[in-house]
Formats: structure tokens, sequence, C-alpha cells
């Protein structure tokens, strides 16, 4: 949505200008894998949704590619 795509240039901005202003971003991150770490799920798994995730979001950030409805729900079960 326009306002993750917002945020999404604040965190270029700020990762350029001094990395150090993600810290608080880190932070959450950092939560967010202990959550995972916890939730029962076979190691891995929560991270590799993680990262599937981190990645389709950066992808619609730089423009690099469009994932069509298909497309989203088919990820969505294969990461399901």
């Amino acid at each position: 949505c326009q306002h993750h795509e917002r945020a999404a240039a604040v965190f270029l901005a700020a990762f350029h200008h001094d990395r150090a202003l993600l810290d608080p971003v880190r932070a959450v991150f950092a939560r967010m894998r202990e959550a995972l770490a916890a939730d029962g799920l076979p190691p891995g798994f929560g991270q590799a949704v993680m990262c599937a995730t981190d990645g389709l979001f950066m992808s619609r950030v730089f423009g690099l590619y469009h994932l069509d409805p298909d497309e989203l729900r088919a990820l969505h079960a294969a990461l399901g």
C-alpha cells in the first residue's frame, strides 16, 4: 500500500543518511525473529517466510517486478 511505500522511502533515506537511524527498525526485526524462533515451526520455516516477504516488499519498493493476483495466491500457498 502507499503507506508502506512511503515508509520504505523513509527507511532508504535514513539508511543513506545515517544507518544508526534504523536502529529502532532493527529492534523490531529482532523481536520478530525472536517470535519466529519461539513459534513452534520447524527451524528455518519462519525465517524463510520472513525473507520471502522482505524480498517481496523490496521488489515493490524498487519496482523490480510485480506479482499479479494469481502469482500472489500461489506464493501465499507455497509459504502457507
